[in-house]
């Protein structure tokens, strides 16, 4: 808030807002004696209104900026999710509540939350690499996360002419898998193309694209127009919930991927989220 702003907030959607999560007007003067800007009233707020008010509008302002950088960009970085569970901490501590034990969501035999932690430090290691490097060590890396989650993966294998990245399998389905770690998000034109590759195949055949830097809302509005859905989606938001969680919780890769793809099949939707799925919004 340096500059005097907070998040995308217009001086009216500022006072609104405020005005409809905790009922005060953050206009009045006494919000004020720092200076005007939305910043400097809310920082007066910050110091002025009792904790639960504090609270509840802090959670309501991290709920909302996570809605719309999902809905319009762009990606939540690395340190900002970081940022976003401390916040969330403060917040639930302003409000009374608890916090909550450690609990993992688990597949049949569950990952230990050593291999978690080992499997989160080698991808976050990856960024410092340079694009070719990181593009070969994240194949490996998702070979070493698929087998921790017993999902038998396939290196990766090439068919006429075309990369597949490998394949895994779940609950008795195969899943052939594309990964990419872009600095971009993923374009209508590749997932078109991840599209064919599965159409090509056997019809029981289902998709993976593993998207470490995500997928453009108008390639995903643009693919699911006519198009029946044939794979899923993982980005590196979905990653940090599996491996790092949030407040002791995590949801579980093997449950992750059988929601998406009944997601997917009851709404065509195949970017469900794994935020989404841990607060059990889906």
């Amino acid at each position: 808030m340096g500059g005097g702003y907070v998040l995308n907030f217009s001086n009216y959607s500022f006072r609104s807002f405020i005005a409809d999560t905790v009922g005060i007007d953050i206009d009045d003067p006494k919000y004020s004696q720092n200076g005007g800007s939305k910043a400097n009233r809310l920082r007066a707020f910050w110091s002025l209104e009792a904790d639960p008010v504090v609270g509840k509008l802090l959670n309501a302002l991290l709920s909302y900026n996570h809605e719309a950088r999902e809905l319009h960009g762009p990606p939540i970085t690395e340190e900002e999710l970081r940022v976003y569970v401390k916040c969330e901490a403060i917040s639930r501590r302003l409000l009374g509540i608890a916090d909550r034990p450690a609990r993992v969501v688990p597949s049949a035999k569950g990952v230990s939350s050593e291999v978690r932690t080992v499997l989160n430090d080698k991808l976050l290691k990856l960024s410092a690499l340079s694009p070719q490097e990181r593009g070969y060590a994240f194949e490996g890396f998702l070979q070493e996360l698929f087998s921790a989650y017993e999902l038998n993966p396939k290196a990766p294998f090439r068919l006429a002419g075309e990369q597949i990245d490998g394949s895994l399998e779940l609950d008795g389905e195969i899943y052939l898998v594309e990964a990419k770690w872009q600095n971009s998000r993923i374009d209508a034109k590749e997932l078109y193309a991840f599209y064919g590759k599965i159409e090509g195949k056997a019809a029981w055949s289902r998709g993976l694209f593993i998207s470490y830097s995500g997928f453009s809302r108008e390639s995903l509005e643009a693919l699911a127009k006519g198009k029946r859905p044939n794979f899923i989606t993982l980005d590196g938001q979905d990653l940090n919930f599996v491996l790092a969680g949030e407040h002791g919780e995590y949801i579980d890769l093997q449950d992750c991927i059988r929601k998406k793809v009944r997601y997917a099949a009851e709404t065509g939707v195949v970017n469900l989220s794994a935020y989404e799925i841990l607060k059990g919004k889906a």
